[in-house]
């Protein structure tokens, strides 16, 4: 069976998963590999600094805790968004704006769903000034 993969961002406030830049459709990624690689390579481009991670970027990267689930590619976005929501989604979008990841547009889904959809965690690599 074929699958997507997307990210979900869980913080404080709940689940969110990600939408492009403009908002209108989900960001989707045909493994769960490139899921990964994408969100790091975003991520260090904003926050390496000489090679070494910013703690306020590590800080906020811990709260975030970005992990991705692997759903049917049958399922259109509104039915991925229905499956990752508890009851009715909320359709509002949202901008989790951090330094750790700049601005990533959302939308509310529910973290309980999304946790028993759980593959596998994002983890960031901190590395040693030389």
């Amino acid at each position: 069976m074929k699958q997507n993969y997307f990210i979900i961002f869980d913080t404080i406030e709940g689940a969110y998963i990600c939408l492009n830049e403009q908002g209108d459709s989900l960001l989707t990624y045909s493994t769960e590999r490139g899921a990964s690689d994408a969100f790091e390579l975003h991520y260090e481009q904003c926050h390496e600094l000489n090679h070494t991670w910013s703690t306020s970027a590590m800080l906020h990267w811990m709260a975030l805790k970005p992990f991705i689930v692997a759903l049917s590619a049958d399922l259109s976005p509104f039915e991925v968004i229905n499956t990752l929501s508890l009851q009715a989604p909320d359709p509002k979008v949202y901008l989790l704006s951090s330094i750790a990841v700049r601005s990533i547009k959302g939308l509310k889904v529910d973290l309980s769903t999304c946790l028993q959809y759980k593959v596998s965690s994002i983890r960031l690599m901190v590395t040693d000034s030389a």
